[in-house]
């Protein structure tokens, strides 16, 4: 008997509960929703959905021309007011990264 194609990330999926998305000639991916089982049909592509990270980066200033940059995650405190050495941010924009 031939091993499933997908076999791997179902058993993770069935240990873990993990999410799944989906996706067919390389389109966008689609979360199978919650409560309902990803068919696993082998004319599919599946993953474990990614983590995704919201940050941003700022430049700290220091005692005379020292500078450094820092990174923040969007759930953390606002530096603008909470951290004394903030200058100014670098990304106008937050940004995203899946891992």
């Amino acid at each position: 008997m031939t091993r499933h194609k997908h076999a791997d990330l179902i058993i993770e999926w069935a240990e873990t509960g993990c999410p799944i998305q989906f996706r067919m000639n390389h389109c966008k991916w689609i979360d199978v929703k919650p409560g309902r089982n990803p068919d696993w049909s082998e004319k599919l592509e599946y993953r474990k959905k990614p983590q995704v990270i919201k940050y941003r980066r700022y430049i700290k200033r220091f005692e005379g021309p020292e500078y450094s940059i820092s990174i923040i995650e969007m759930d953390d405190i606002n530096p603008e007011k909470h951290v004394r050495s903030f200058y100014r941010w670098i990304d106008t924009e937050w940004q995203e990264v899946e891992i």
